[in-house]
């Protein structure tokens, strides 16, 4: 399929329409998962408790353990932003409804 979002020619307006088209579509992804309670409840599973955003990515005297879960937590955040950025009441919602399990 290859990346997504990538114009090598600036002046090609087909490049550009497929990479906004595939925003668009990445967006409606993200819009689709928060509009459901279950959907809401796996999202903030993935970034709090699989990408471990809230937590320290320090591994003492491991730098690639360090790596890796920075790495991990980065995902978290893109996902963050990308939830609170596309639909911020539903990214609230999905905070009160799970934050205090």
């Amino acid at each position: 399929m290859g990346q997504p979002f990538v114009v090598n020619d600036s002046s090609d307006e087909a490049q550009i329409t497929k990479a906004e088209k595939q925003m668009e579509d990445r967006t409606k992804d993200v819009d689709t998962i928060l509009s459901t309670e279950r959907g809401r409840r796996w999202y903030y599973d993935q970034i709090f408790d699989k990408c471990h955003l809230l937590a320290n990515s320090y591994v003492p005297q491991n730098a690639g353990g360090t790596a890796y879960n920075e790495g991990v937590r980065q995902l978290g955040v893109q996902m963050y932003n990308a939830a609170k950025e596309s639909q911020p009441a539903l990214f609230m919602k999905m905070l009160e409804e799970n934050h205090f399990e």
